[in-house]
Order: C-alpha cells, then sequence, then structure tokens
C-alpha cells in the first residue's frame, strides 16, 4: 500500500517520510482516547507506539473511555437511535481538549462527523475477512467450517449484513445477536450459547487469538463491512500541530479505499440497520518496468515498503463491488464501479483532491445502487423482517457493524 510512512499492523518507520522538525510546534505531551475494550485498547497502543518510534520527543499516553455502546451491551446495535455509540463520548473529550486526539476502529465511525472534528488519517488497513469460530469443544475447532455445522446450528453475530449472507448461503442455520467484546463473545460461545459466532479476522489477529479461527470467509464471496480492518484517528479540525504529526501515519491506498466505502454508504443513507457489505481492490496500471500491474486488495495489510520514498504522481486504479440485501437474503441488489485515483504531490491541497476522487467514485456506485433498486431495501419497503428491522427514510449515517 501506498502511504507516507507507519503502517496499521507493523513498524513503519514514517519519520523518513516526514521530518519531524517540519511539523508545526505541538504539544510535549499528547493524550490519545479510546474505548475501554481489550481490542480497542490495543489499536491506540499500537498507534501510540508508531507515534512514540516517530516522535521520541513527545510524550504520548492512551487514555481509555466507556462509550454508551460499551455500556449496553444487551441491545442489539440496530436498535439504538442515537449515532455514534462507540464515537461519541469520544467526539466530546476531544472537542473539550480533555484529549489530544482519538483512535477508532473506522467502521465505527459515523460518515459524517461532529462539526469542529477531522479524520486525520487512516493508518494502513489490517485484513478485511470475516472469520468463523467454533467452540473450543467442537471436534473441528480448528479447519471446521459453516458447512460441518447441522440444521438449525445457531450461529452468533452483531451484524445484518452476515446474518443476510449467512440466510442466502446457509438457509439452514439461524443468527442470533450477540453482543460483548471479543473475550465476552468467545466466552459465549464456549459455554454453549452459540454453535459458532462470526468475527473480524484482523480483530482476533490482533488481540493474538487467531489460533481460534476455525474459517476464514472468503472474500470475494462475502465482502466486509464499510472500513472494516482499518484505523482512523480524529481530532480537532483547528488544531493543526496535531494534524500534521498524524499525516506521518496515513496510508494512501486505505485512505482511498475507505473515502469510497464511506462515500458509498452515506449516498445509500444507510448503517448499521441494513445489510451492506462491500469490496474495494486497488491496482497500479503500470509498474516501472512495464510488467503486470501489482494489485492491492482490501485485505492486505501492506504491498509497498514504508520506507521507500514516494514519486509523483501517484496513480492508482480503485475498483468496489457493493451489494444490498434483504434480511432473509432472497433479494441481492449489487454492482460494480471503478476509476483512477491520482495524487500529484504530497501537498494538503493534492490529498484533498484526490481523497475527492475517491469519494466521487464511491458517490457513483451509491448512485448506481439506488437506481437498481437499492433504494427499496434501504426504505424498507422490501422486508422480510417486519417494520422493527427497516432502515429509517431519513438519512441514516450510522456505522456499519
Amino acid at each position: 500500500m501506498q502511504r507516507y510512512g507507519g503502517d496499521g499492523d507493523g513498524d513503519g518507520d514514517a519519520s523518513k517520510l516526514q521530518d519531524e522538525k517540519s511539523v508545526p510546534q505541538a504539544a510535549n505531551r499528547i493524550i490519545i482516547g479510546t474505548r475501554n475494550s481489550n481490542l480497542a485498547l490495543w489499536q491506540a497502543h499500537h498507534v501510540a507506539d508508531i507515534l512514540r518510534k516517530t516522535y521520541p520527543n513527545i510524550t504520548f499516553d492512551v487514555e481509555g473511555m466507556t462509550t454508551l455502546g460499551d455500556k449496553d451491551q444487551i441491545k442489539p446495535l440496530r436498535d439504538f437511535e442515537a449515532k455514534g455509540v462507540f464515537t461519541k463520548e469520544l467526539d466530546i473529550a476531544t472537542l473539550s481538549g480533555r484529549i489530544h486526539l482519538a483512535v477508532h476502529s473506522l467502521k465505527d465511525l459515523p460518515t459524517s462527523l461532529p462539526d469542529g472534528l477531522t479524520l486525520a488519517c487512516v493508518l494502513s488497513r489490517g485484513d478485511t475477512e470475516d472469520a468463523l469460530v467454533l467452540p473450543m469443544s467442537h471436534p473441528k475447532r480448528v479447519g471446521g467450517s459453516l458447512d460441518d455445522l447441522p440444521d438449525g446450528a445457531v450461529i452468533g453475530t452483531s451484524a445484518l449484513r452476515r446474518m443476510a449472507a449467512i440466510a442466502k448461503y446457509y438457509p439452514k442455520l439461524t443468527c442470533k445477536d450477540i453482543r460483548g467484546n471479543v473475550n465476552t463473545r468467545l466466552a459465549k460461545l464456549d459455554s454453549g450459547e452459540f454453535d459458532g459466532i462470526i468475527l473480524a479476522r484482523t480483530g482476533l489477529k490482533r488481540l493474538g487469538l487467531e489460533d481460534r479461527i476455525s474459517q476464514v470467509l472468503d472474500k470475494e464471496k462475502y465482502g466486509h463491512a464499510i472500513g472494516q480492518g482499518a484505523l482512523a484517528v480524529t481530532c480537532r479540525s483547528d488544531d493543526a500541530a496535531t494534524i500534521a504529526l498524524l499525516a506521518a501515519l496515513e496510508d494512501f491506498d486505505t485512505r482511498w479505499s475507505c473515502d469510497a466505502e464511506r462515500a458509498v454508504l452515506r449516498t445509500l443513507q444507510g448503517g448499521c440497520k441494513v445489510p451492506i457489505t462491500i469490496r474495494t481492490t486497488m491496482t497500479d496500471e503500470f509498474s516501472s518496468s512495464g510488467s503486470a500491474a501489482q494489485t492491492s486488495s482490501s485485505s492486505t495489510s501492506s504491498c509497498s515498503s514504508s520506507s521507500s520514498p514516494l514519486s509523483f504522481p501517484l496513480s492508482r486504479h480503485m475498483h468496489v463491488w457493493c451489494s444490498v440485501m434483504s434480511l432473509d437474503g432472497s433479494i441481492d441488489v449489487n454492482d460494480t464501479h471503478e476509476g483512477q485515483v491520482t495524487l500529484q504531490s504530497n501537498s494538503s491541497a493534492d490529498r484533498s483532491v484526490a481523497s475527492a476522487k475517491a469519494r466521487l467514485i464511491g458517490e457513483e456506485l451509491g448512485e448506481k445502487l439506488l437506481k437498481k433498486g437499492a433504494d427499496k431495501l434501504l426504505e424498507g419497503i422490501i422486508d422480510k423482517e417486519g417494520p422493527g428491522h427497516r432502515a429509517p427514510k431519513k438519512k441514516q449515517e450510522e456505522s456499519n457493524q
């Protein structure tokens, strides 16, 4: 992936691409906010470690907070009326100056941020696939798959997109809501409450729980959530010093992919209340030798060395696939769209232009889906599950879990 430096799942030397002396005067101590879950804390400390390596003269501390989504771990996410159930408290803390920046799983971040906040950087993406986890007692816990589960087996997931996919491809299985952090969900699984659960592969890897994965679900078949696998950092939009610090962590491929994905979601006016799944691929048109193009899929954490200086203009070909399904999986409205994203230089203005082009690709895909009938699914006109699961007719900017 093309980046300034820094890596969402590695130790890229961002200082090679942005000298500390070029950064506006920042505070001697930066406070990083995050949720209090084990995964969120891992992610925040990971970002802090990269920043410490890049800016050794600055102290970076992590402060955990409890959000509305953490307090209520019973109610399904789609039933929350409030927006930003995993981000609001962090937004308030940032705007008040209690913290300088906040680290989020990008898929939890609403597509429109509160006034006064900016999405300062997006780090290199981790794996985007979902993973099936079977109970510790299951005879095929290692190497087992959805095909090994009997009729009526109960699958735990909090995402409607996963429920719709299971209904489409495995109608013999039953899906049930599951809430809580990763360890809580694993405990519920192992206690016999579920026959299997589906989690994000990258979250399990980041927590050192990759050995619990029974099956990695095919991304070509199932896609992933908007922004899945990516880490995002927000700060105040008027905090030039912090914005400059964070620029060193930006990954171009991930930023542009997620810009497009979030634009699709915003155009569809969807969120965690509707089954939307996506898949993005970035491709170099030609390599320097004129050989076959190099491909960076949305599930690849790195495809280029972060220590190598970038040459401009930097041009990437983007291909996006998106699907909107009915809750029972019987209706699948999907389409693809592609386009070119070019970064002329490393200036802030040119980065904004490139992101705008990526968003336009996403918006155009969203419009194609609406013309094919996705609007009927999103408005709840075609709804097999009753009014309790209908998507709101007003603009919905909630995160896509």
